[in-house]
């Protein structure tokens, strides 16, 4: 029974080690998404002021979807299709509240 228990306490040990790394990781994606969604509001002005996303129109969602997208991955070739998909929905997001505003 005391061994089982060294066991967990060394584990939970180890967890809480590893816990710094876990937030550092977190903060630094947090960081690279940021300046990645602020370089694209900086760089593509006139995307961003060409958007006009009509609520019943799912067409032109997908084709500025596609648009932000393609831009990403052009520029930022390292992201995984999921980061891109996220910071792409992060992008119209934003863009649709500026855009009620």
């Amino acid at each position: 029974m005391g061994v089982l228990f060294s066991v967990f306490f060394l584990v939970g040990i180890k967890s809480f080690l590893s816990l710094s790394a876990i937030k550092n990781n977190a903060s630094r994606q947090e960081n690279t998404e940021t300046d990645i969604i602020d370089w694209f509001f900086e760089n593509n002005k006139e995307l961003v002021s060409s958007f006009n996303l009509d609520s019943s129109s799912e067409e032109s969602y997908f084709d500025m979807y596609n648009s932000i997208s393609d831009i990403l991955t052009e520029n930022f070739s390292q992201l995984k299709e999921e980061e891109n998909d996220h910071i792409t929905e992060i992008i119209i997001s934003k863009l649709d509240e500026t855009n009620e505003n």
